[in-house]
């Protein structure tokens, strides 16, 4: 027959009986039942989800916080390029030639006489 080999700490089970209640303590009696562990570990756990979970929501208001600020940043910078944009003389205004080409100095047309 073969033998099983586990990892140190490996939780196993083991089945005794049928039989009488006195005889089973007799073998297991002084054995601690799984669930007074393994409360303790899922309490340890529960502890430090709840510590976690706290922190998330932290983070998470803290998030919105940070967007809530982007948002009104960016609507701060639109509105000073509306500004910018009205200010400034169109450009097709400053590159348009003058309408009337000058006349030469010295020209009949133009000196007064």
């Amino acid at each position: 027959a073969g033998h099983t080999e586990l990892d140190p700490n490996t939780l196993t089970v083991l089945a005794i009986g049928p039989a009488r209640e006195s005889a089973v303590d007799k073998i297991t009696g002084h054995l601690k039942t799984l669930p007074d562990g393994y409360k303790r570990e899922a309490e340890k756990l529960q502890r430090e989800v709840t510590k976690q979970q706290k922190r998330m929501d932290q983070q998470d208001k803290e998030i919105l916080k940070l967007k809530q600020e982007r948002k009104k940043l960016m609507d701060q910078l639109k509105a000073l390029q509306q500004q910018v944009a009205e200010a400034a003389p169109p450009a097709a205004a400053e590159a348009a030639p003058p309408t009337a080409e000058p006349q030469p100095a010295g020209d009949a047309a133009t000196t007064p006489g």
